[in-house]
């Protein structure tokens, strides 16, 4: 996708601990009356809807603060059900900051003004080499066995360096602020070694997770 296609207005998702990169796929299942509006319009218009999250995740008001970096996702698969809900496949194009937060949509859905143009480099694939899988491996393996996780590790070991490091920063039950400083990486060298870095740190940390998330 080139910047030129990337839209002007953009419905958004605000979703605690929810983390999209560029080129990864998030399955996202809708129920709410407003955020099936949001498909609706995102359908009819771009194509495309904005994650990002709430900088308070316990603040539970229907209008958060949210974080002004998120990501675009375009919506690659799209079913309804009888009863009006959605199942979705969104895929991640770029991270955006927002410029403005504009007047509610009327099918009560948020709307932003989005900026792409400190993302670029998202739209490309990045060049292959910038993964050490030896330590990331090493480090997710000393994890999952401190929270007693089960991983698929010869599916997990069939993926691209991309794909691994989306894989593992999407579904690792971490902190949101941290999900959010792996967004906000300035390069992906960077959100490589500081998901590294969050899987040291939380091997020797104690705490119940979720541990189906690398089935």
């Amino acid at each position: 996708m080139q910047l030129s296609h990337t839209p002007n207005l953009l419905p958004i998702f605000p979703l605690t601990g929810c983390l999209l990169l560029p080129r990864a796929n998030m399955p996202l299942h809708i129920f709410e009356p407003r955020y099936r509006a949001m498909v609706e319009y995102a359908v009819k218009n771009s194509g495309m809807i904005g994650m990002v999250q709430p900088k308070d995740m316990n603040d539970y008001s229907d209008l958060p603060a949210l974080y002004d970096t998120g990501c675009l996702g375009k919506i690659s698969s799209c079913q309804q059900t009888e009863d009006g809900r959605y199942f979705l496949i969104l895929t991640g194009v770029c991270r955006f900051k927002i410029e403005e937060e504009l007047p509610m949509a009327e099918g009560g859905f948020r709307m932003v003004a989005p900026r792409f143009e400190n993302f670029l480099e998202d739209l490309c694939p990045p060049v292959p080499g910038f993964l050490d899988r030896n330590k990331l491996f090493e480090k997710l393996k000393a994890y999952a066995e401190s929270q007693s996780m089960k991983i698929s590790w010869p599916e997990l070991r069939k993926a691209e360096d991309e794909e691994l490091l989306n894989v593992v920063a999407m579904g690792a039950p971490f902190d949101p602020s941290d999900k959010q400083a792996l967004l906000e990486s300035s390069q992906i060298e960077k959100r490589a070694s500081m998901l590294v870095a969050m899987l040291d740190v939380a091997s020797h940390q104690s705490g119940e997770y979720n541990t189906d998330w690398l089935q």
